[in-house]
């Protein structure tokens, strides 16, 4: 084979072909006003050109090949058109800034983003569009949280994220994929796979694989396999793809946080009622109390305890099992003096046998005016002791429920409007039909 480097775009052989700069494999030799000989020294430090004539070139002057061109070095070119690119499958590539090339770890092609450290992997994962800025005043470490907290022109400003509060927890947005210095600009991934590494170390060792990570309440830019409680923010921010001290991965998938007090248990819980309003309690015998029917509530009689109400009550699947029930009515308060109501109640457990006797509890023994009276009616709330419900874990239990007034200290009748239970819930519901599960 002999080589020849084109030193002037010409027609040799009358095809319109050959360009200048380039090396091609031509027999016999070439004019020496078009070609000139290259050495074996030149042959290896530069592009070798095995594509077979005639190529062509359009009407603009851009050249086109039409088989394949293997390139072994570097190319410049202005432009390149092509049906495909073949990638190597197995590079041996240093990725610096601009540089792509496929990734046997990842199974997609790779690109060098700007500072050298991070690479984009093309289809497994999402940036903030544009580095973000540390403006904190303080360095920032790969896998901390942020979220945006200011910014100029087209920069974004971000703060470490943290569940304690509404204003550094609703706004989490990424987990940075590199270490920033402060007012120093990197890269934070929205969605896709975050590593450590010794230099830049994750620790994931708290959970295991598939394990949820949350914010962190007790440290700003940190996650927990622990969900937080109230009253702190619930934000699920990924899960754990792999477990190590300092070379952990973090499958980043960052969800809207809420309160932590939807979703926790306990002291956490938050509250529903079961409402009985007076239109729909079942009265004792007599059709009594009366009902009345323009200011529409049962009126319940001064000193007769025999005027009852009674209701059954049962227990939805999103009640927070054993924690207790606190029940109320609502009445119209006419006078300083305020009524005693009384309840006899007994709970029934599903597979169990009805108790045999009622407990009674007295507003006396709780609050019999959660509102200041000073003239006039007032909506009023009069509230009972705490239910224990300790023992009782199933789910719709039932309560058996007599409801009367038992005083003399107001005069004549009492209008009641509505008797409710307090409960807790920690679910939206049940995991299975019969069992909290």
């Amino acid at each position: 084979m002999a080589y020849y480097k084109c030193i002037q775009d010409n027609q040799y052989n009358g095809l319109d072909s050959y360009r200048s700069g380039r090396i091609y494999d031509l027999t016999p030799t070439p004019p020496t006003a078009f070609f000139e000989a290259v050495s074996q020294s030149e042959l290896d430090n530069n592009v070798s050109d095995w594509t077979p004539l005639p190529a062509r070139r359009d009407l603009e002057g851009d050249w086109h090949v039409d088989s394949k061109l293997d390139i072994h070095n570097d190319l410049a070119s202005n432009s390149l058109s092509t049906h495909y690119i073949d990638f190597n499958l197995t590079p041996i590539v240093e990725f610096a800034e601009g540089i792509t090339a496929w990734s046997e770890d990842e199974g997609t092609l790779s690109t060098g983003m700007p500072g050298s450290d991070v690479t984009l992997n093309h289809g497994m994962e999402m940036f903030i569009p544009r580095r973000v800025i540390n403006k904190t005043g303080s360095d920032m470490s790969n896998g901390q949280l942020v979220y945006i907290s200011g910014g100029s022109g087209s920069n974004s400003y971000v703060s470490l994220a943290k569940a304690d509060a509404a204003a550094t927890s609703e706004s989490t947005i990424a987990m940075l994929t590199e270490d920033i210095a402060n007012n120093a600009r990197g890269y934070a991934t929205i969605l896709g796979l975050v590593r450590g590494s010794a230099t830049e170390p994750i620790d994931t060792s708290a959970g295991d694989p598939g394990d949820a990570l949350y914010l962190s309440a007790d440290t700003a830019g940190a996650f927990t396999p622990t969900m937080p409680t109230h009253p702190n923010y619930n934000c699920k921010v990924g899960i754990v793809f792999r477990k190590h001290a300092t070379e952990g991965a973090v499958i980043v998938n960052i969800e809207e946080p809420i309160c932590a007090c939807k979703v926790a248990g306990g002291d956490n819980a938050t509250w529903d009622d079961l409402r009985f309003p007076a239109t729909r309690v079942r009265r004792g015998a007599l059709n009594k109390p009366d009902f009345d029917y323009t200011n529409i509530g049962l009126l319940f009689p001064q000193d007769d305890a025999t005027e009852e109400t009674y209701v059954i009550a049962q227990m939805p699947h999103k009640w927070l099992l054993e924690s207790a029930l606190h029940s109320h009515i609502h009445y119209i308060q006419d006078e300083a003096e305020q009524p005693t109501f009384k309840m006899d109640y007994r709970i029934i457990q599903n597979g169990g046998a009805p108790p045999g006797t009622f407990t009674t509890i007295s507003t006396a023994d709780g609050d019999k005016g959660v509102y200041s009276y000073t003239s006039g009616s007032l909506s009023q709330i009069a509230t009972f002791p705490a239910i224990d419900m300790t023992g009782v874990d199933g789910v719709s239990a039932i309560l058996d429920i007599i409801v009367y007034r038992d005083d003399d200290d107001v005069t004549g009748d009492v209008l009641v409007k509505e008797f409710d239970i307090h409960y807790q819930i920690d679910s939206l519901g049940s995991r299975t039909e019969f069992a909290k599960g």
